[in-house]
């Protein structure tokens, strides 16, 4: 069935019209809806109800398509928005997803380019691009694939060390310059708190997706240099190798005494793949 051309731009235009975004009113939080943008074509078939206009029933549309997207983007990056205050965060939420309107049927894709975005805007200053990368991180963390776990048996145990291991996909570093992963915890258990200050706090982090929740473990400097080295295609042999050049004798000493736990504690956690 051939579907006539007429539906096609009317739908189009709806669409349109349902995505235009709201007038922010300055120095508030407050928004409009542009009704002065709707298509004249869409506007001439709303037929009005018993209560509402044709106008006003559009209003409603677009106010419930924004209303959504910035609750989940809220939901999504609630550090980033208790940096910014809800105001400015709306704001820029509304011209990312003006630029970048969401071609996904799920709303899990919503923040895909949000990053890319956010490094080319006025918005994107240092901080804020790190709240958003560790916020991103949780977001691929809770979607992405899992692949067959990695086991250790009588035919691998003794070529394990000197084989690349592949991450999980579920598997993601997070190095911090600020307090941001205890930010983070405490925008999302506080959701009364109106602004959240993560202190200058340099640390590094281990994010995972567990059985039952996203994992987030920290890691010492030696652990990081290890599991950055292994993400990096190197083999446990050569990441202890590499990392071991390059420490005093006490961290030597933290390695050799730690490393068999450290690696049966990642064993344990699932964050190796079997498809190396």
């Amino acid at each position: 069935m051939k579907i006539p051309e007429s539906l096609i731009e009317l739908q189009a235009s709806f669409g349109a019209s349902i995505r235009t975004p709201f007038q922010f009113i300055d120095g508030t939080d407050r928004v409009e809806v542009r009704v002065d943008r709707f298509d004249e074509v869409v506007l001439a078939q709303m037929l009005p109800s018993k209560h509402l206009s044709g106008i006003e029933r559009l209003a409603v549309y677009n106010q419930q398509y924004w209303f959504r997207l910035l609750s989940v983007m809220q939901e999504e990056f609630p550090l980033l928005e208790r940096e910014m205050g809800v105001g400015e965060f709306n704001r820029m939420i509304t011209t990312y997803l003006d630029r970048f309107p969401s071609t996904s049927p799920t709303l899990r894709d919503l923040s895909n380019k949000f990053l890319r975005f956010l490094e080319d805007s006025p918005y994107g200053t240092r901080r804020r691009i790190e709240i958003a990368t560790l916020e991103r991180c949780y977001i691929e963390v809770f979607d992405a694939r899992a692949e067959p776990l990695l086991e250790i048996t009588p035919e691998n145990q003794h070529t394990l060390a000197s084989r690349p291991l592949a991450l999980q996909p579920h598997v993601r570093l997070f190095e911090e310059s600020w307090a941001l992963v205890e930010g983070r915890r405490a925008a999302r258990r506080s959701p009364e708190l109106e602004h959240i200050d993560p202190r200058v706090k340099p640390g590094t982090w281990l994010i995972y997706r567990g059985p039952r929740s996203t994992m987030t473990k920290p890691l010492d400097p030696t652990q990081w240099s290890l599991l950055t080295s292994i993400a990096g295609g190197a083999t446990l042999a050569d990441a202890c190798e590499r990392v071991a050049s390059s420490l005093d004798e006490d961290d030597l000493m933290h390695l050799g005494a730690n490393i068999q736990a450290w690696f049966s504690e990642w064993m344990t956690a699932g964050i190796f793949a079997a498809n190396t």
